[in-house]
């Protein structure tokens, strides 16, 4: 139970990394538009209200999950229901077969590059926001299907 009350620490302490850096990019950000800098006013507006929801969703969902995590850590009954609920067979192979990991990766870097051809051509970033929209579609489908099917 230690080496698993180390691995939910870790957890917290990475989600508050991660949203100490969110809250420093939208702040930068902020700052640009608020002061006019001449690369922020070249931004097209559905972009930067794009990456403004990324931030805010981001900082949201860290800040989320850190609470979960500092609750699991402030209870030796919460502790060992997570972790009765993390080694939950069912529950990784739903895990396994969704491809969360995959998602994770194919969502972040689509919305990296979408970030860069924001600068380069509008048609380029709303095909890549769309390409997004449908591998997290895919993602919920296949999610519900094996809840449905396994569940």
């Amino acid at each position: 139970m230690e080496k698993y009350k180390r691995k939910v620490k870790r957890r917290f302490w990475i989600c508050i990394s991660l949203a100490v850096v969110l809250i420093i990019i939208a702040a930068v950000w902020a700052v640009a538009e608020i002061g006019q800098s001449e690369w922020a006013a070249a931004l097209p507006a559905f972009g930067v209200s794009y990456f403004a929801g990324i931030c805010g969703g981001g900082i949201g969902t860290m800040a989320y999950m850190a609470q979960r995590q500092y609750h699991v850590l402030r209870s030796p009954a919460a502790l060992k229901k997570a972790y009765i609920e993390e080694t939950d067979e069912r529950l990784a192979l739903v895990r396994q077969k969704s491809g969360e990991a995959a998602f994770l990766l194919q969502v972040g870097g689509l919305s990296a590059a979408a970030f860069v051809c924001m600068f380069i051509n509008t048609a380029v970033f709303t095909t890549l926001i769309v390409a997004v929209i449908f591998i997290a579609l895919v993602r919920l489908a296949t999610k519900i299907y094996y809840f449905r099917k396994l569940g």
